[in-house]
This record gives structure tokens, sequence and C-alpha cells, in this order.
């Protein structure tokens, strides 16, 4: 006589189906992660630039609009003559802390810092009169940085 056994209902997965699974989606999150800060670091560099761009011309504008043709203005004076909107200067919004420093009357530069939790992994920007935006990595930009292709 043969005996019969009542047939077991599977009721969820087994033990080696969900490690096989977590272990695909953390090879997945491996390789995914790094590309989505890559581009996040790269996304907030583009905006640094395109506002340092933005500061040269308002500067550019305010020279021969509002400093008769012979001083640039501060940030506060670009801000003050609608030169640039005040909203783009804040560092939560872009990550980056912009300053202009009058060096003379007829001689400006501007500096891009970036926040400090990723500053040394980040390019930090200059530009100045001469419309050429300049970049260092880890450390403050200057004059004599190499220009942005």
């Amino acid at each position: 006589m043969v005996a019969h056994y009542p047939k077991r209902q599977a009721a969820g997965f087994t033990l080696i189906e969900l490690i096989i699974v977590v272990a695909i989606i953390s090879i997945i999150a491996a390789i995914a992660i790094p590309n989505l800060l890559m581009a996040r670091r790269a996304a907030q560099e583009a905006s640094g630039i395109a506002i340092v761009k933005s500061l040269v011309k308002a500067e550019g504008m305010y020279f021969s609009s509002y400093g008769n043709q012979s001083n640039y203005g501060t940030l506060n004076d670009l801000v003050a003559r609608n030169c640039i909107d005040a909203e783009l200067l804040t560092e939560s919004r872009n990550y980056y802390t912009f300053q202009v420093n009058l060096t003379s009357p007829i001689t400006y530069n501007i500096t891009a810092t970036p926040g400090a939790d990723l500053a040394s992994q980040m390019r930090y920007f200059y530009g100045d009169e001469s419309g050429i935006i300049r970049y260092a990595m880890g450390t403050a930009a200057t004059v004599t940085s190499p220009p942005i292709n």
C-alpha cells in the first residue's frame, strides 16, 4: 500500500530567492548611486558657471548704464539696480557662494565657492572684466587658473 501525503502549498519565497533579489538590488544600487552623485555635482557646477557668467554680464551692464563707464558695482549694487536677481545668489538654491570683489573702480573679480561638504571634490570658479571664466579643482580659482572650455 502506498501512502499519500498531502501536497504542501508554497506560501512565499525561499530564503535563497530573497538573498538573490537583495544581491541584485545591491549591485544595481552600487552602480547607479555614484553616477547619480556625479550627475548632481555636474549640475551644481553648471549652475555655478552660469551664475558667474550672469554676474560678468551684469557687471558690464552696470558699468555702462549706472557706473558712467568709470566704475563697476558691488553685489548689492547689482541687486539694487536689478542687474541680477537676488534669489539666484542664495546658497541653498545653487550650492555655491558668490562674491564680487572690486579691486579698483575699473576692475573686479567674481568668485564662486562650493558648499563645504564637497568643496574638495568640486570646482571653484573665477571671473573678471575680461569675461573669461576660470576654474580650479578643490581650491580657490584665480586669474592664473585655466579657463573653462
